[in-house]
This record gives C-alpha cells, sequence and structure tokens, in this order.
C-alpha cells in the first residue's frame, strides 16, 4: 500500500511539474537555506510585473499614535499599496454561524451596491437566503457583482446568481497564470459602508449545515468605514481581471470615515507584487511579539526563516502557540504539515490540536493588541501563488474578542507533544517532501 501510493505521488509529481509552465519550481532564497530543523520545503514562483491596473502606491502612515505601534513597518510589510485607516470600526465574528447572520442583516440594508469574492460560492442553506436578498435588491435598482472562482465553486454557479439578478464573472485566471493562481479572497462590500473579510466561504459546510469533517470552525471581521475603500479597491482589482478598476472612483468615494478605535490595514496579496507580502506580514507579527503570539494554521507549510522566527520568539520568552486541525480537509496536509509540528516543538512553541473537528480561520493575535484576519493562511499557497485578503488590526476593541476567541479555542484543543506527532520514515520524508511541492497546484 504505501508503495502504491509513494507511486501515484512520484506520477503525479512528474505529471504536475511538467503541466506547471507558470515557474512554480524555482525557490525563494529563505526556502533554500540548509538547516538541520526543516526536512519539508515550499516552493515559489517567478513574480510577474506589477500590472498597470494597481491604484497607485498608497500613502505612508504618520499618525503619531499609529506609529507608536508599529503601522509603518506593517504597512510596508504589505507592499505600501493600501493606507494605514483610523476612521474604521471592527467587528471581530468568531464562527462561520455569527458571520452569516450579520452579512444578511447587513445586504438587507443596501441601497446601492453589492460586492461579493468568494473562493467558493455553492448552492444550499448558507446561500439561499443570500439569493433571496439578492432578487429582492436587483429588483430595487441595487446593482450585484459577484466573482466566484472559477475552479473551485460550484459548477454552473455562475448562471445560478445570475438568474437571481447578479452580474458574476468567475475568475478563471489570465493566460499568463494558468491553473495555478486562484482567487482565494473572501469579501463583501455593501455601499462602500461595510465590509466582510476573512475565512469563511458561501457554503455549507462553513455554517455547519454539513460536518464533512467534524465541526468546522472558522472566522470573520465586519468592517465599517474608511478602510472598506480598500476592500472595494480589492474587488475590482478582480473584476473582469481589473478592467473596470480605472473607471470604479465612484464605488471606492462610497467609503467614508466613522468612530472607530485603534488603526486599521485592510490589505491585499497577489503573486504580481513580487515582495511576498502575504509571508513578510506574518514575519512582522511574529517578530514583534514580546508577551504572546496565537496562530490558527488549518495548512501548516513553512519555510526554514518562518520556523526560525517562531523559535525565536519563544527564545525571547513569548508564549507561541499555533492551532491545527484534528481532522483536515486535505488529507495529505497532514503528512506535509507532521515535520513542521515536530520542527517548531523542538523550538519550543506550543501546539494545540482542535479535537471537534476542522479549524479554518486565519486569525493571529501578537501581545493581545496587535491582530490579523482574513484569507491568508500560512502555507506556501497563500504566500506565492493566490490572491487573497487580510486586515491587520492595530489598539482595536476587537482584539479583546480575538483573544476571547483564543481562550475558548484552547478548551476545546488537546495541547500536543513530540510523541503525539509520529517521526517521519524515510519513505514518508520522500513522500511529505514531493506533496510539499505539489501542494499548491492540488
Amino acid at each position: 500500500m504505501r508503495r502504491a501510493r509513494l507511486a501515484a505521488v512520484l506520477t503525479a509529481f512528474v505529471l504536475m511539474t511538467g503541466c506547471a509552465s507558470s515557474g512554480s519550481s524555482s525557490s525563494s532564497p529563505e526556502e533554500t537555506t540548509t538547516t538541520t530543523t526543516t526536512a519539508v520545503t515550499a516552493s515559489a514562483p517567478e513574480t510577474a510585473t506589477l500590472p498597470a491596473i494597481f491604484l497607485p502606491t498608497a500613502e505612508a502612515p504618520t499618525d503619531e499614535g499609529a506609529l507608536a505601534l508599529g503601522a509603518e513597518a506593517l504597512f510596508n510589510a504589505s507592499g505600501g499599496h493600501y493606507p494605514v485607516t483610523s476612521g474604521t470600526r471592527v467587528r471581530f465574528l468568531p464562527s462561520g454561524g455569527s458571520f452569516h447572520e450579520a452579512l444578511l442583516t447587513e445586504l438587507k440594508k443596501a441601497e446601492r451596491f453589492i460586492l461579493m469574492e468568494y473562493f467558493i460560492i455553492k448552492e444550499g442553506e448558507m446561500l439561499s437566503p443570500i439569493l433571496d436578498i439578492i432578487r429582492e435588491k436587483t429588483a430595487q435598482g441595487v446593482e450585484v457583482k459577484i466573482i466566484p472562482d472559477g475552479l473551485a465553486s460550484q459548477s454552473g454557479i455562475d448562471e445560478v446568481l445570475r438568474a437571481a439578478g447578479a452580474e458574476c464573472e468567475p475568475y478563471r485566471g489570465s493566460e499568463t497564470e494558468g491553473l495555478n493562481y486562484r482567487d482565494h479572497r473572501k469579501i463583501t462590500v455593501i455601499d462602500g459602508r461595510a465590509a466582510f473579510m476573512g475565512g469563511v466561504n458561501i457554503a455549507d459546510e462553513y455554517i455547519n449545515a454539513i460536518s464533512p469533517y467534524g465541526h468546522w470552525q472558522d472566522a470573520a471581521i465586519l468592517i465599517e468605514g474608511e478602510a472598506v475603500r480598500s476592500c472595494t479597491e480589492l474587488f475590482f482589482e478582480q473584476w473582469r481581471n481589473g478592467a473596470e478598476l480605472g473607471s470604479c472612483q465612484s464605488y471606492l468615494d462610497a467609503s467614508a470615515p466613522v468612530d472607530g478605535d485603534g488603526y486599521v490595514m485592510t490589505f491585499g496579496t497577489s503573486h504580481f507584487a513580487g515582495a511576498q507580502n502575504a509571508r513578510a506580514v506574518y514575519l512582522e507579527l511574529i517578530r514583534r511579539a514580546e508577551k504572546s503570539l496565537y496562530i490558527t494554521a488549518p495548512y501548516l507549510t513553512i519555510d526554514a526563516e518562518i520556523e526560525r522566527e517562531l523559535g525565536n520568539a519563544v527564545e525571547r520568552g513569548v508564549d507561541a502557540a499555533l492551532f491545527i486541525p484534528g481532522i483536515n480537509d486535505k488529507q495529505y496536509s497532514e503528512l506535509i504539515s507532521r515535520q513542521h509540528c515536530r520542527n517548531l516543538l523542538e523550538l519550543g512553541v506550543r501546539l494545540y490540536r482542535y479535537d471537534p473537528g476542522f479549524i479554518h480561520a486565519k486569525v493571529t493575535l501578537c501581545d493581545g493588541e496587535a491582530a490579523m484576519v482574513g484569507s491568508i493562511n500560512l502555507n506556501s499557497r497563500s504566500f506565492y501563488l493566490d490572491y487573497e485578503c487580510a486586515a491587520c488590526l492595530l489598539d482595536c476593541s476587537a482584539a479583546e474578542d480575538i483573544a476571547e476567541f483564543f481562550s475558548a479555542l484552547r478548551e476545546e484543543c488537546t495541547e500536543l507533544s513530540l510523541k503525539d506527532i509520529p517521526a517521519l520514515s524515510p519513505a514518508e520524508m520522500l513522500e511529505a517532501s514531493l506533496l510539499d511541492r505539489l501542494a499548491p497546484v492540488m
């Protein structure tokens, strides 16, 4: 059985590397660093030239309060395309169910436009009431534009959405991108007033209407005010491959500051950016930690530098902990992540297994005051291939709710030790290494 499985992996590796012509076999300098603690490495594609559709680079933060909180470092790490805002209010939504409830409430308030961009959209209990609202709102003259990923979403979902009255343009990738680069973002923008961002797609497992992997734990945020503008920009970067980005000013101008607390930077990532900004933001949050660092990690595929920085955080006295699934929705992911888990435990990083099922949330909390919530996984695919989105929160009251989320999560987890994670055999090591390189196209 083991030989047959390994042979299948080798065959798949040859086939996939033969058809992946977009440069996905090259590695970043950090990933080729020699280390005795990393047996599995990820691969990064060659970066393309930044396309002209992107709006001009934003101004770096100058507010003394934001600078004192390290906003400039996060701004630079994210690529400098999206501003740090103070006129923004954020509400943390600790589950797919709470996200769905809030989404329906806000969609019903729409008066001008609704923009939705999701990796997965499928028919079912979650989508059904959304379709009802779309029918009602389009009948009232509200514009509804929706981008489902053309490969990950349900086949024919574009026709379902159009039948409800929405404009729908599935993202299928450009000729230069091929099949590897997917739109993994999860965004809704309503009238430029409110936006949602997080790990939750539009499918029934996300609200536990079905449970193929035990209890599905996810999270999202509701954003109101100035930072919604960047969410609108992210949507139009992808809408019809950016063809309308130059004429979307009225949608951007619909956003206005509100009374909020702290600072918020909503931002997007893509392989076009060239600076690996998703990875850079994670590294910035890891390096700034002084007391505590908590990260949910559904798909743990990291390089030697990230492992090393997590270990350095522990050496500084930081309580560094990663939360991983008890049941994974991708069987190969467990094998890929096993060596990383052993490496991290040896470095003193704490690992918590979510026993009820699958944790899909992408949430980071640093020292109880700096947080990131979005679609970005702590893995190579999010770092080097997919279009992603997230929000960095600095000194926002929502961080208190995120801290409570991690506290409650820990109660449902088992803390792991090295004896809980079997060492990889030589054959498994080879298989994991090959799967690690295949993971971005699986």
